[in-house]
This record gives C-alpha cells, sequence and structure tokens, in this order.
C-alpha cells in the first residue's frame, strides 16, 4: 500500500500564525444536515473503512481492478473477459486476430489499461518532456484536428518518419512546468506546478487561432459503476446554481454523469467515446474514427458485420467489467492522525460541502451494484474552481469541473486533478480557488499539525 508522504515544507516564522477558523456552520451543515437517502439527522461516521459497502476490498497499487465481492458467480466469466478485451492490446486491419483489429488509424493508446493503469489513473506527467502515454490532450473542437490529439498512427512509414500520403500521428505534445510557491500564514512553504503545453509537429497544419491544449488525466476506473447507479434525483436536489443558502457553493447539475466536467450521459457513452478518441475503434455509438485527413478515412477498417469495430456484445463485456470492479478499502489508521481527527478536520475546512459526506442508497438493474450505502466523497456536480484551474479553452465551462470522488486515495501516489500537476494531495487543495477559495483559505490558516490532521485522513481514503 502507498505510505503516505511528508511534506515537502519548510519551516520560517516569518510572522505570527492566525487563530483557527472553526467553521461552525460547516460542521453544522455537514455534521447535523440531512442524509441523502433517509431525509434524517446523521452523524457521519469516519470510522467505517468500506466506502461502497459489500462493493469494497482490499486492493493495492499494482492491482487495482479487483472484481467486487457483490459480483455473483454467474457475472464473473463477463466481468472476466471484459477485462481482457480493455486490457488487451488492440491491432491494426487487416488482421488474423479480428476480434481486436481496427486499432487508429490514429490514436492515442492501444488498450483501455495503457492510459487506466492497473485500473488506476494513468500515470502522472512527472518531469517535463514529452507528455506520457495515457495523458491525453485535449483541444476543445479544433476545425482540422477535433477534440484531442492523436499522437500516435498504424502508418508504419509514418511512424518512423518517413513521408507518407497516408495517416501520420497529428502531432506530439510537450510540458514545460511552470513554479510557483504557497506561503501558509506560519512560513511553511509548498511549490506548485502548472503545465505549459506546446504541441508540436503538426502533420495537418496549424491549430486554429482559437484552440488551446490542454492536458486530462484518465480517471481511475474502480466505482464508476457506483456512480452511475447514484439516482438523479439524489444528484438534484445538491445541486444549488443561484447559491440560495448564501454559502458560496452553487454547485450546479452537469449534462452527464461522467468526465472530467461531466460531458457523458451513461458509463456506456463514456466507454465508447473512450474507445473512439483514445484507440480509434468504432461503435454504434461513435461510428466515426477520428481522422484529419481524406487519406486517414481511407485506411483499412476493422468493421465486420455491424459496421463498427466495437459490436455492442463487446462493447457490453467492458461496460461490465467497469462497472464491477471493487472500491478500495481506506486505510485503517495513520501512525500519528486517526480518521477521526482528519474526518472532523475534513468538515471544518468545509470539503464536504462539495466532497459530499452523506451515504447514498444505490438503484441500479445490476443486482451488484443495486442497493448498496455508498460514500464516494462527491456531489457530482460542476464547481467553478477559479482562474488557476482555468483550462484555458475560453469555453463557457473552462474553470467548472465535476467534483470527483475521493475513495481509493490510499491506492494512488501522484498525479491529481484533471491535468495531474498536483503530486500531492496537499498541492492539490492548495489549487482550489472560486467555490473552492473559502476552504483553501481555512486549511491554509490551521497550524502544521491540524494540517497533518486532515491530509493524514484524505491519503488514506
Amino acid at each position: 500500500m502507498w505510505s503516505i508522504p511528508t511534506l515537502r515544507s519548510v519551516t520560517r516564522r516569518t510572522r505570527p500564525p492566525p487563530a483557527d477558523l472553526t467553521g461552525f456552520r460547516h460542521i453544522a451543515v455537514a455534521l447535523l444536515g440531512l442524509s441523502a437517502t433517509t431525509g434524517c439527522r446523521q452523524q457521519p461516521s469516519f470510522a467505517d473503512l468500506r466506502p461502497a459497502g459489500e462493493a469494497t476490498r482490499t486492493v493495492t497499487v499494482g492491482e487495482r481492478d479487483r472484481p467486487s465481492p457483490r459480483l455473483s458467480r454467474e457475472a464473473r466469466p463477463r466481468h472476466h473477459a471484459g477485462r481482457a478485451l480493455a486490457s488487451q492490446p488492440w491491432v491494426p486491419a487487416p488482421s488474423v486476430t479480428d476480434a481486436r483489429d481496427g486499432l487508429g488509424p490514429l490514436y492515442n493508446a492501444a488498450s483501455c489499461l495503457t492510459c487506466h493503469v492497473r485500473g488506476g489513473a494513468s500515470p502522472a506527467p512527472a518531469g517535463g518532456g514529452r507528455v506520457p502515454a495515457g495523458v491525453t490532450v485535449r483541444l476543445g473542437a479544433d476545425p482540422v484536428y477535433g477534440a484531442q490529439l492523436q499522437t500516435q498512427t498504424v502508418d508504419v512509414r509514418a511512424r518512423y518518419g518517413a513521408r507518407t500520403d497516408g495517416a501520420p500521428a497529428e502531432g506530439e505534445a510537450r510540458v514545460v512546468w511552470a513554479r510557483s510557491t504557497f506561503l501558509y500564514p506560519d512560513g511553511d512553504e509548498v511549490e506548485l506546478r502548472a503545465p505549459k503545453l506546446a504541441v508540436e509537429a503538426l502533420a495537418y497544419g496549424p491549430l486554429d487561432a482559437d484552440t488551446r491544449p490542454s492536458l486530462r488525466m484518465a480517471p481511475p476506473l474502480y466505482g464508476a459503476g457506483l456512480l452511475a447507479s447514484i439516482p438523479d434525483e439524489v444528484v438534484a436536489a445538491r445541486a444549488d446554481p443561484s447559491d440560495r443558502d448564501e454559502d458560496g457553493i452553487s454547485g450546479r447539475l452537469p449534462p452527464g454523469r461522467f468526465g472530467w466536467k461531466g460531458e457523458q450521459v451513461n458509463l456506456r457513452e463514456q466507454i465508447a467515446l473512450a474507445f473512439r478518441r483514445d484507440m480509434g475503434i468504432t461503435t454504434t455509438a461513435f461510428p466515426d474514427d477520428p481522422c484529419s485527413s481524406p487519406a486517414c478515412r481511407a485506411l483499412p477498417s476493422g468493421a465486420g458485420a455491424s459496421g463498427v469495430e466495437l459490436p455492442e456484445s463487446l462493447l457490453d463485456l467492458v461496460v461490465e467489467y467497469v462497472a464491477g470492479l471493487a472500491v478500495p478499502k481506506a486505510l485503517a489508521a495513520n501512525p500519528v492522525h486517526t480518521r477521526e481527527e482528519g474526518g472532523r478536520r475534513f468538515v471544518e475546512a468545509g470539503c464536504a460541502d462539495c466532497h459530499a459526506i452523506a451515504p447514498v442508497r444505490t438503484r441500479s438493474p445490476r443486482a451488484f451494484v443495486d442497493g448498496l450505502e455508498i460514500r464516494p466523497l462527491t456531489d457530482l456536480l460542476l464547481h467553478d474552481l477559479g482562474p488557476g484551474l482555468d483550462d484555458g479553452s475560453g469555453a463557457p465551462l473552462a474553470r467548472e469541473w465535476r467534483t470527483p470522488p475521493l475513495w481509493g486515495l490510499s491506492v494512488r501516489s501522484e498525479g491529481f486533478l484533471h491535468d495531474g500537476r498536483a503530486r500531492t494531495l496537499e498541492e492539490a487543495i492548495l489549487w482550489h480557488g472560486g467555490e473552492g477559495a473559502a476552504a483553501r483559505a481555512r486549511f491554509a490558516s490551521w497550524s502544521r499539525s491540524a494540517r497533518q490532521q486532515l491530509l493524514a485522513f484524505v491519503q488514506g481514503l
């Protein structure tokens, strides 16, 4: 399991620390608030190590895609068949492996688990240089390159630098980190970094003048089936787009349930779109290859009798695999700080205003995710997180992000937020602005010991 890292801090008493902000109103809202499932007043239990109830199990960093204990014997063959499809690389068409051909012609990865490493998140873009495989570059809606930069190609001649009229990769991206220092009132310092992207070697002409590239991490797969099973009315009840209660939190309903901005309606659509964007594999929902030229579209396809490369029956298997993954069990304790201490700090800071602590009950036709009381620590709403996390696109949603669930953090070590800029959870907190600015300010005002209590709790989730 991942051990909790120490803070990269330097003690430097430059001024007397301010008194802690107690956040009494946030405690009242979260500790005495209405449960989203029962309408009764509830005290949160921070001692519970099973955030997904019976769908929780112990996992390791090296094996984060374990099947849920709730999967029946009858459901397991389909789950494992879906995992095989998600883990084995696809190949270009035509091929004797006609069940897995049709990769590309342009793509970013050859398999689902290239990006979602061992069922977890994509590898973090650690140092500067070329963006690693598994981290994608979003372009918004570039008129030539589309929504996402495709950095690989099945055209062997183009891959090795030869001139070709086929389908060269669209380009490559390099990242340089702009570094800054966050200074706590007590004198401690933490280095922050923000990505500066350069898209180079563009094969089909320059990007549109309005296109603003932005990095995207692939989120963990575990828990997705449970998020899909949270009833719509539960999510809608938490929305407050006009901030009627004047608490500074105005979460609003996203278009869908999945994606960093809640763009995709359901789990099936999210997976089908990932096949199309990341691997160039077509489905009935997204039947066109991500090509930037007529020559690319003219290359061989792996489409079968259904007219697409991934028929509905195989897409179903991948959906069942993702839906049936277990959520990692939380860590029992930290050597110094208890879960109860950290949980109280989590509420006191105001983190629970978006990362909702009230349990919800799932509802689904899938028996293995139905009727569970879960606590993913998300309201699944869009929140404005301020200019620091603006993706640069200029779009109306540029500063808005769907609250990510916080379960499974104990088996993650780096690469937080949408672009992986935060190397630690402390850095992720310090990037919160907009609706998260008040919570960040409370956290920053505390003593180092109090901050460590909250961090130990979150790092053990």
